[in-house]
C-alpha cells in the first residue's frame, strides 16, 4: 500500500520541530526577514574524479577524527554512530527528540547534534526535498552504509549574537533494524560560526551512522 504522501500543514509542523527543538535549551534560530538562511556549498578538493575526491575525503576525517570518537549503538532501533568523547549523551532530553550529543563552549557558543525518529509515513523524500527549499538548498543524495541518505547543509542567523551565524547540517536515513522494522533517522548537527571549524566533524559523524 503507498504512503501517504505528507501535507503542507504536516511539513510545517516538521521544519519547526526541527529548528526550535534543535535549540531547546533556551537558544533558538531564528530566521529573519532581513537575513534568511543561505545553503552552504561545500569546499571542493582538488581531485578532478569526484568518486576518488570523496572517498579520500573520507579517509582524512576518519583518520583525523576516529582515535577521539565513541561508538554509540542504541538499543531500541540498532543504529550506530560515532560522536566526540567529552560530549554529553543524553536519552529522550526533549519530547520528539530521541538522541542529543551536546558540547558547551562558554559562554555561549555551542554543539549540538540531534537524533530524532519517524515512521515510514511521517517523512518522505519529498518532505525532505521540501524542507531543503526552505534553506534555499537542494538536498544531497548518497549511500552512506548502505543505506540512502538525503544531506542538507545550511546556515541561519543565531538570535544570541546578531554578529555571529549558526551553521546546520541534517541528514536523513531510510533505514531498518534486525527485526526489519523500517523507520527515518534524522540527525541534525547546529554549530556555532566561532566552532565552524567542527563543521568537518559532523560530516565523520553522519558518514559513521549505521542502521
Amino acid at each position: 500500500m503507498p504512503s501517504k504522501k505528507p501535507n503542507q500543514p504536516h511539513f510545517n509542523l516538521f521544519l519547526i520541530v526541527v529548528i526550535i527543538a534543535l535549540f531547546g535549551v533556551g537558544i533558538y534560530i531564528l530566521i529573519s526577514a532581513q537575513k534568511g538562511p543561505t545553503a552552504i556549498i561545500p569546499t571542493k578538493l582538488l581531485n578532478k574524479d569526484p568518486v576518488v575526491e570523496k572517498k579520500e575525503y573520507l579517509q582524512a576525517l576518519n583518520a583525523k577524527y576516529e582515535p577521539d570518537t565513541l561508538e554509540y549503538v542504541d538499543s531500541p532501533y540498532g543504529y550506530k554512530l560515532r560522536y566526540p568523547i567529552g560530549y554529553d549523551a543524553v536519552i529522550e532530553p526533549f519530547p520528539g527528540i530521541h538522541q542529543r550529543f551536546a558540547a558547551f563552549y562558554p559562554p555561549v557558543s555551542m554543539e549540538l547534534i540531534d537524533i530524532r525518529i519517524f515512521k515510514p509515513t511521517e517523512l518522505s523524500s519529498s518532505t525532505i526535498e521540501a524542507a531543503a527549499k526552505e534553506f534555499k538548498t537542494i538536498p544531497a543524495k548518497e549511500k552512506i552504509g548502505g543505506k540512502d541518505a538525503f544531506i542538507i547543509n545550511a546556515k541561519v542567523p543565531s538570535i544570541t549574537d546578531e554578529l555571529e551565524d549558526v551553521y546546520i547540517k541534517q541528514a536523513f536515513y531510510e533505514c531498518s533494524n534486525s527485526s526489519n522494522f523500517r523507520y527515518w533517522l534524522s540527525f541534525t548537527a547546529g554549530i556555532s560560526e566561532a566552532l565552524a571549524g567542527d563543521l568537518e566533524l559532523a560530516d565523520y559523524m553522519i558518514h559513521s551512522v549505521e542502521c
